[in-house]
Parts: structure tokens; C-alpha cells; sequence
């Protein structure tokens, strides 16, 4: 955790009046910016997290399976450009993660495995709006790779999946165990694998 290491039954709780931003923090273990194993709860208005990079899992945070993480943003979350050499471009979870925000917006994620998000426990995602553009898996998931024992929970009133690319399988989602998707409306286009 290049910023914040959260040990075994920890509980740190961050609530931020305005924006938070985190910008080309690097790990070269796990979690680019933030290392979960307790308990870390991010609560702000807008949300940026860009340029973070792991030499491991997680180019933004690293969720151990106790730990838990929520960001929680009541306007927008931008998650750009984040880079993983393992699994997880900006999120690697094998804990809790949830995400809420008015408008959700991933783009230029990369990883091996899950160029957004690698989730193999519990991953839920709630927001208005959910943007997921040019995400990168140098193996499978674009942007989102739910392995064995992922449950994996969308629920947005507008998604849209544009230009994400894996160089084996499922150019957006690649999914192994439980993925829900609940949404008003869904647009896929340009995605590759």
C-alpha cells in the first residue's frame, strides 16, 4: 500500500467534505495505493483515482479476504489509468469491496486478469451511471475478471461498455461464478477479445 497499509482488524474511516484524489501512487507489492486487511471506508463528494501502480495485485488497492473496502462518493468516481503487472488494474478484491457514486467512470485500466477489477469474494457496485472505455486484460476480463468464488453485484440505471479489450477472453466481463447485472439500459460496443 503505497499510501495506506490497513492491518488485520483495523478500522479506518476517511470522510472527506470535498474530492480526494489519488494520483500515481505506487506499491512494488500489493495495492498501488492502498493495502486492505481491516477495515477502510472513503467517504467524499467526487472521487479521483488515477495513474496508481502495483508491481502486484491491485494497481490501486489490494483487498486481502478479511479486509473490506467502500469508497463511497455522492457525485462522481473517475478511475483512470491505473496499471497492474499481475491481476486487478485498479482493484484487486479477495475480501468486501463495495463502490457507490452518482457516475462511475473507468477508462485506460490495465492488468494480466481484470484490467478494472479482479473480484474473488464479494464486489458490489451501485451508481446511476457506470462508463467502463479502452480497459486492457493482457489475459481475460477487460474490464471486470470474477473468478471461482466472486459474487459480483451491478446495480446502475445506465451502463456502458465501450473499446475494452482482452487478448484471450471476454473483451468486458469474464465470469467464472455469480455475476448480476441489473440496469435500465445496457450499451456494449466496440469491445474485443
Amino acid at each position: 500500500g503505497g499510501v495506506i497499509f490497513s492491518v488485520t482488524s483495523s478500522d479506518l474511516s476517511l470522510n472527506i467534505t470535498n474530492s480526494a484524489t489519488f494520483d500515481a501512487n505506487v506499491s512494488i507489492n500489493d495495492g498501488g495505493a492502498i493495502y486492505v486487511d481491516g477495515s477502510v471506508d472513503i467517504s467524499c463528494s467526487n472521487l479521483y483515482i488515477k495513474y496508481n501502480n502495483s508491481s502486484n495485485n491491485g494497481g490501486f488497492a489490494d483487498i486481502e479476504s478479511s479486509g473490506s473496502l467502500t469508497l463511497n462518493a455522492s457525485s462522481d468516481i473517475s478511475i483512470n489509468n491505473n496499471n497492474s503487472s499481475v491481476n486487478g488494474g485498479c482493484i484487486y478484491n479477495d475480501g468486501t469491496c463495495n463502490i457507490v457514486g452518482g457516475s462511475i467512470n473507468c477508462y485506460d485500466n490495465i492488468a494480466n486478469d481484470g484490467g478494472c477489477i479482479y473480484n474473488d469474494n464479494i464486489c458490489d457496485i451501485s451508481a446511476d451511471s457506470l462508463t467502463c472505455m479502452d480497459n486492457n486484460a493482457n489475459d481475460n476480463g477487460g474490464v471486470i475478471y470474477n473468478y471461482t468464488s466472486g459474487t459480483l453485484n451491478i446495480n446502475v440505471t445506465d451502463i456502458s461498455f465501450n473499446a475494452n479489450y482482452s487478448n484471450l477472453n471476454g473483451g468486458c466481463i469474464y465470469n467464472y461464478n455469480s455475476c448480476n447485472i441489473t440496469a435500465t439500459s445496457l450499451t456494449c460496443m466496440d469491445n474485443s477479445a
